[in-house]
């Protein structure tokens, strides 16, 4: 199978996961919400926020890992292979002894006054959270399975276990409608059996896909797993330092505007990351021949694989994006019933803020490939990290609320411009062909898809979701003409036109 094709399918088993999931999932809410009741409901929420404080570090983890896997792979080092995946273990399972003693201790004080808990319902809190603790124990464990499946791009496998997972989610929320007692202790019993089960499908598909991870000898090497945490500290530190900007950005909005303010950059943040996730299946499916072409050796494949990254998650998130921002108050008033003026731009603005980022996506992927990564993500996150300070002195000075995503967008096309020169310095990438390849298909095809959405949206005199509608056909019709006669080359055209000669009609 070709790298064209290859990419195409396994992008496309994501997207039927996030789908199947997203609807899954949004049902299984409604379900729960009514079946726990809303008190039930909150302390589920409050104290499963425990697993959301590790999700930068599972996917910096799950990167590292895959990052030196899919390396040897493409070096076609085979037996180096069963040192990093035991090592990877050995790293994951002290990660999780760790986190578990430090929640374990965290324990004593949150439920001890800290956490504003009805007193009768302090028990089952403590079930459930005992049960989340050790769901993000099982979680961390699985990161080297995880990454072993995504380096061997067995997309397809990881795509089924997700939806698996899913339905048995839904499973768990409808047995809730026969279950009166103790139903928020058995429903995250329930969830923890479920993370277990999906976990445990891909730790019996690796040791029998993969014969290289099967434990013939011990051949856990100390020197590599210092490299391999060094790679993932400083992999940490850049996703710390996006966090740091979100959750900085939502501090100083406080300071100055208060709570309401707060709200709108919540929704906002909410939106950007669902529409965010269309684009990002696009690098999942990449970063493993990205990686593997730079152990080959093959530094010109890899850095062209990166730019066509940069080049179609930026596009694919587009894609989603445009009809969106045309129709943002229509969306919003239709998810949200009323809204203020403030939600409408600062949905706009964070939306504009994952374009500029998509830029460089892949050259993000092309520098983990070739490592090295300390001094790149100590310029790149120095620079990110300077903006809730530039936003607060824009406060201020008087500045509106919508001015610190302003900042943001500015830091972050500085960061991408860095980006640029760092691999044009260190690893032989050509500007000419960023500017060729990616940067000007994409003006081109921004301005006139803009240009003639907007003129096409002015003229339509439908309102409600009738109107969404038709304004998302035609900026996808409209799109996917442009993505064709400009965002692709001469062999991406002739690759479309085989997919196409293939298909029976």
């Amino acid at each position: 199978m070709g790298v064209s094709e290859r990419a195409v399918k396994n992008t496309a088993y994501l997207y039927v996961r996030m789908i199947i999931s997203m609807f899954v999932g949004l049902y299984s809410v409604r379900l729960v919400l009514n079946a726990l009741g809303e008190e039930d409901y909150g302390i589920f929420n409050l104290i499963g926020g425990v697993i959301a404080m590790f999700t930068f570090l599972n996917g910096a983890m799950i990167v590292s890992t895959q990052r030196y896997l899919s390396y040897y792979i493409g070096k076609k080092e085979l037996n180096k292979l069963s040192s990093v995946f035991q090592s990877s273990l050995v790293i994951n399972f002290l990660i999780s002894i760790i986190m578990l003693v430090i929640m374990q201790v965290a324990f004593i004080f949150l439920f001890d006054g800290f956490l504003n808990i009805e007193v009768d319902r302090i028990g089952s809190a403590k079930i459930v959270y005992q049960t989340t603790v050790f769901s993000a124990f099982f979680i961390v464990n699985a990161i080297t399975f995880d990454a072993a499946i995504i380096a061997h791009e067995d997309i397809h496998v990881d795509a089924i276990v997700g939806i698996l997972e899913a339905l048995l989610k839904l499973g768990v929320a409808i047995s809730l409608l026969w279950i009166t007692d103790y139903s928020l202790e058995i429903y995250s019993g329930l969830l923890l059996l479920t993370i277990i089960i999906s976990r445990l499908i891909k730790v019996f598909f690796c040791y029998y896909k993969y014969p290289e991870y099967k434990f013939k000898k011990y051949d856990v090497s100390r020197s590599l797993v210092i490299e391999m945490l060094s790679f993932a500290g400083w992999n940490t530190f850049g996703a710390a330092c996006g966090i740091f900007r979100q959750h900085g950005l939502a501090i100083i909005l406080n300071l100055f505007y208060g709570t309401v303010i707060n709200a709108s950059f919540g929704i906002s943040n909410q939106i950007n990351g669902q529409v965010k996730g269309f684009s990002e299946n696009m690098l999942k499916a990449l970063r493993p021949q990205i990686i593997s072409s730079e152990g080959e050796g093959n530094r010109v494949r890899m850095l062209d694989l990166s730019l066509k990254a940069c080049k179609y998650s930026f596009l694919l998130l587009f894609f989603i994006i445009l009809p969106i921002v045309l129709e943002m108050e229509t969306i919003l008033t239709l998810w949200l019933g009323t809204l203020s003026k403030s939600v409408v731009i600062f949905c706009k603005l964070t939306l504009l803020l994952s374009l500029v980022n998509t830029l460089t996506v892949g050259l993000q992927t092309a520098q983990q490939s070739i490592g090295n990564i300390k001094l790149y993500q100590s310029i790149i996150g120095g620079v990110i990290l300077t903006t809730p300070i530039f936003g607060y002195l824009v406060l201020k000075s008087g500045g509106s609320p919508q001015s610190v995503l302003y900042v943001a967008i500015l830091i972050e096309f500085l960061a991408c411009c860095l980006r640029i020169l760092y691999l044009n310095k260190f690893s032989g990438l050509s500007l000419v062909d960023y500017l060729y390849k990616v940067l000007l298909p994409i003006i081109f095809i921004v301005l006139i898809g803009s240009s003639i959405n907007i003129y096409i949206n002015g003229v339509i005199h439908l309102t409600g979701f009738i109107r969404v509608l038709l304004v998302s056909v035609i900026s996808s019709i409209s799109l996917i003409i442009l993505v064709y006669f400009i965002g692709m080359d001469v062999r991406e055209k002739s690759y479309i036109h085989s997919l196409i000669s293939r298909i029976k009609i």
